[in-house]
């Protein structure tokens, strides 16, 4: 697991370290507090670079666990060693309709970082993906008739 955190801080060294230099900003990270969420905040955090990774977690209030999870996210960001902020919002029924669930939930979740990072005045924001993500990604555009641009799913960086 050492060796893949090592990587993985080595990579985002040289995203935002070279090829995207934060020059002392605050980087915005989307804190699920799943998996791939952890992984990106620990290299971050491990990461030898200027400035302070500030996660946010957005707690969706789709059920009634949403408040637990965003409680789990503190305390994983707090072992981390990383400041983080809880954004809450609901997803509005005429979205759920329009685009279902799952987009509904996300459209929500950047318009909320988005918010984050205009208000602490951060340029970037980072989030996980896994390759079930880009799988996802790349078959719900499918089924919806995208093109070669489409179909590449998300770009790497």
């Amino acid at each position: 697991m050492s060796s893949t955190i090592d990587r993985l801080t080595r990579h985002l060294e040289e995203v935002f370290g070279r090829r995207h230099p934060l020059d002392g900003e605050r980087l915005i990270v989307g804190f699920s507090g799943g998996a791939d969420s952890c992984a990106l905040l620990l290299g971050l955090a491990r990461a030898d670079l200027p400035g302070a990774p500030l996660a946010v977690h957005v707690d969706h209030r789709l059920d009634p666990e949403s408040t637990r999870r965003a409680e789990r996210a503190r305390e994983l960001a707090e072992r981390i060693g990383v400041e983080l902020h809880v954004r809450s919002g609901t997803v509005s029924e005429d979205a759920l309709k329009r685009d279902g669930l799952e987009s509904a939930a996300r459209d929500l979740r950047y318009r909320l970082l988005e918010t984050e990072r205009l208000e602490s005045g951060a340029r970037w924001i980072a989030t996980a993906h896994h390759r079930d993500d880009q799988i996802e990604t790349a078959l719900l555009r499918m089924s919806r008739g995208s093109g070669l641009r489409g179909l590449a799913a998300m770009p790497a960086s």
